[in-house]
């Protein structure tokens, strides 16, 4: 099951506007609509998971194909989709342990802060 919300939107678009949150699954598992460019690959994911591939090296690599060259591409998108609401993102991983979500969070906050200057 996916932490924060068991509700799984298959992309922004289909989002309530009135509901103050909004979900988005960034899972190599069950991502969909925009959801899909946030997700790790597999071979990322599993490799962390069996230990193959550090912290470190996984953080690098997610902020340099994720999220500089895809993400940045698609973030106006989302900031316009979520609005004034909240984002929640979605995953499998365990709480309080390493996950992209956190890379992610921290990533659109500062792309946030940075396009309102």
């Amino acid at each position: 099951m996916a932490r924060a919300r068991s509700l799984r939107l298959p992309s922004l678009e289909s989002a309530n506007p009135n509901d103050p949150i909004v979900t988005l699954d960034v899972t190599a598992k069950s991502a969909q609509g925009i959801g899909r460019f946030f997700a790790p690959s597999w071979d990322l994911v599993m490799g962390f998971k069996n230990g193959l591939i550090p912290a470190a090296a996984y953080s690098a690599h997610y902020r340099r194909v994720y999220l500089a060259a895809l993400a940045s591409q698609l973030v106006g998108v989302l900031f316009q989709a979520v609005g004034d609401r909240e984002l929640v993102l979605l995953c499998y991983c365990r709480e309080n342990h390493f996950c992209h979500t956190l890379l992610l969070r921290d990533w659109l906050l500062e792309e946030f802060e940075r396009r309102s200057a």
